[in-house]
């Protein structure tokens, strides 16, 4: 449940919060907001209700087209088919917003039978990460209760082969013993196994008449709408191939039961600009752009969702959001590992691509972005754009790129590798909000420890009536990502006692603490894939978005990589990376900040 702020009593001391009383529902990812009337009569009402033009809400035609979609057929050669499936059975989108109840996304997803095939099910992201997420899912019951998975990948094995390949991988967060065997054994019951090929439309057109005659075509002759939702765990230089085989294998459905089709899209998008745009042409000659979730894992994770609620919901920040106030923002990403067996991945693309161009720079979107016209995605998006368009392109010189010693020798590395495992890099807004804030970018593997924050550092005070002001630290505003989820404001305050020293002292919301849910703080896949099923694009990436993501960064890649100025600085692994760094926010006026707690040790939540 999300609740505003003030509503928490904050302490520098961790053990003293007050828990936030919330009541037990078996709701994981979105709160019940209070509404007039109850979900169903507020849902009820919304059908009902006009929707307003799009110059009654203040927005585009353009984008209040985007609001209600009607997905039609399109066939122009044999070559270009897009997926004929509407987006629901009666073939128009109903708006959807991240901050819909969970009810009213269960409810809605009640309604129609589903299959959910996953591409690429023998490969380690879809056994780590996918279909786990989606037991997850089906143990808290919030899939349909009419549903099926299909794995299809090259590798040959039977249905039960392939039950038996993912069991180890599916655990229960929240139940135990015999009841999580239960559920564990009826979720495997329905899952299945198609093997083929990512090429050839023969291999598909078997998978097809699979869905269709184990499972769509009974319900179709019982008039029952069936959904098909398409997971591409896959490397991206097969989405053209794979989703030109759905398109020309895929079986029309009767009108009366046509329910929609959605592909999920994994990262990377390309490599540059020219490839993402090589790649997206490719795919919109089958898969249209309702049709097509761009998945951001990062984009998923519960403090990072948040977002919107600190910054929107709460009075007291926005007056303060400006460049009048805050000296700087810093997102910084830390693992404390090196690749990890990804190695052949990695060496092709680098901490840039892997993390600062998609993760971070949906971080910055997140947080310099102007207030949306709604909870709508296409607003939300539509704001990220707007801010994204007015950061300044970046150069060679706006980084520095690091590699950790050891590097080289790792499995599936090319000998004399340049791809760098650290960058750090400095970006400025060009908008009159944010002009002159500068914005400092760091991610790096095998550092000194596992981290994800955003830190933002308001400016010191003007005109300090206490001696020594210079030594005070500035106020910060700091949102924890990982590990053990925060919000916190770093604050001057008088130390207790007979004494006038000033010292450091933190509010905190830690969120283990502070809600009795935290404990079952859902995986992002869970809930990124919760909002396919629902149909709620908020937290997946806009075509527009990733084209100009890709402008802003494109140019200072090519430098990187093709001369031979910027070679990757060394540095031990287990550091704090290359101090070459420190020099980089130097320059703005900046150092990167310690996340180290008075006393020299990490503030952590104490959960009784």
């Amino acid at each position: 449940m999300f609740v505003a702020l003030p509503s928490v009593l904050f302490t520098s001391k961790p053990s003293r919060i007050r828990t936030v009383k919330i009541e037990k529902r078996r709701t994981l990812f979105a709160c019940d907001r209070a509404k007039a009337g109850t979900d169903g009569n507020a849902s009820n009402a919304a059908a009902s209700a006009p929707k307003p033009s799009a110059a009654s809400s203040g927005r585009s035609a353009g984008t209040a087209a985007r609001d209600q979609v009607t997905i039609s057929a399109q066939t122009s050669s044999s070559n270009s088919r897009t997926i004929d499936r509407s987006t629901d059975s009666s073939q128009t989108v109903q708006v959807a917003s991240m901050f819909d109840s969970m009810t009213k996304r269960r409810e809605a997803a009640r309604r129609e039978a589903l299959s959910i095939v996953v591409l690429g099910a023998s490969g380690d992201l879809a056994r780590k990460k996918t279909l786990p997420a989606l037991f997850s899912l089906y143990y808290h019951d919030l899939l349909p209760s009419d549903f099926y998975v299909v794995g299809y990948a090259r590798s040959n094995m039977t249905s039960e082969a392939f039950r038996n390949t993912i069991k180890s991988s599916l655990t229960c967060r929240v139940i135990e013993g015999p009841e999580c065997a239960r559920k564990m054994e009826h979720f495997l019951s329905r899952c299945f196994y198609v093997s083929g090929t990512y090429h050839e439309t023969t291999a598909f057109r078997t998978l097809d008449e699979f869905l269709v005659n184990e499972f769509e075509k009974e319900r179709w002759n019982r008039g029952v709408p069936t959904n098909r939702l398409y997971y591409l765990a896959i490397p991206s230089n097969v989405f053209a191939e794979a989703c030109r085989g759905i398109a020309h294998a895929h079986t029309k459905p009767p009108e009366s039961t046509k329910g929609w089709m959605r592909v999920v899209l994994e990262k990377p998008f390309g490599r540059d600009l020219d490839t993402f745009q090589t790649l997206h042409q490719e795919l919109q000659l089958y898969i249209s752009e309702e049709q097509t979730f761009r998945i951001d894992h990062y984009l998923g994770k519960e403090l990072v969702q948040n977002v919107l609620a600190l910054r929107f919901a709460n009075y007291f920040l926005e007056p303060l959001w400006n460049n009048q106030h805050i000296q700087s923002i810093q997102v910084t990403f830390k693992e404390n590992f090196g690749v990890e067996g990804r190695a052949g991945y990695f060496d092709q693309y680098g901490i840039i691509r892997d993390i600062m161009q998609n993760h971070l720079l949906q971080m910055v979107a997140l947080f310099t972005m102007e207030q949306p016209a709604s909870l709508n995605a296409e607003d939300i998006r539509d704001e990220k754009v707007k801010v994204l368009r007015s950061l300044e392109t970046l150069r060679a010189t706006d980084f520095v790129i690091g590699q950790y010693m050891g590097y080289r020798e790792e499995d599936g590395v090319r000998p004399g590798s340049k791809t760098p495992t650290f960058a750090a890099c400095r970006m400025n807004i060009r908008n009159r909000r944010w002009d002159g804030v500068p914005i400092l970018v760091k991610a790096g593997k095998h550092l000194d420890e596992r981290l994800a924050e955003v830190r933002v550092t308001f400016r010191s005070v003007p005109g300090s009536i206490f001696s020594l002001a210079n030594t005070l630290p500035n106020n910060e505003l700091v949102v924890r990502v990982q590990p053990d989820e925060a919000i916190y404001l770093r604050i001057v305050s008088k130390s207790p006692g007979l004494t006038s020293r000033l010292e450091e002292a933190r509010l905190t919301l830690f969120y283990r603490t502070a809600w009795e849910e935290a404990h079952d703080i859902p995986d992002a896949y869970e809930r990124l894939i919760l909002d396919v099923i629902y149909g709620d694009k908020s937290l997946f990436i806009r075509s527009d978005e990733l084209k100009v993501a890709w402008e802003k960064f494109t140019p200072a890649l090519h430098e990187l990589e093709q001369s031979d100025r910027y070679r990757p600085v060394p540095y031990v692994a287990g550091s704090r990376g290359p101090a070459e760094a420190d020099y980089l926010a130097a320059r703005y006026g900046c150092v990167w900040a310690s996340d180290l707690d008075i006393g020299g040790k990490r503030l952590q939540s104490k959960v009784p």
